[in-house]
């Protein structure tokens, strides 16, 4: 696999451990875990695709309401924090 690319009107480059992909304007960037699970994600990536696009993410391109809705979620057992990061959060199974 190329450590970058494009397809149609995708771009993407792989970094460390992880990927980041542009279309239409919009940055993503993910890792994967040691367990190869490509469903870990932090406020402050999801932050750096929202803040960009204000208008389009209202409350969510601001990094303190992720957090919050984050630990919403949390509470609620549909994510839960990634053993030993305070950080990282993945889905539970069954969510």
């Amino acid at each position: 696999m190329p450590a970058s690319a494009e397809l149609s009107t995708i771009s993407f480059w792989f970094h460390g451990v992880g990927c980041t992909a542009e279309f239409d304007g919009y940055h993503l960037n993910w890792d994967w875990s040691k367990d190869n699970r490509t469903d870990e994600f932090e406020a402050w990536k999801i932050w750096r695709l929202t803040r960009e696009h204000s208008d389009e993410f209202g409350h969510w391109s601001d990094l303190q309401q992720l957090r919050t809705g984050f630990q919403e979620l949390a509470m609620q057992g549909v994510i839960e924090s990634v053993p030993g990061s305070s950080v990282l959060f993945h889905f539970v199974e069954g969510h």
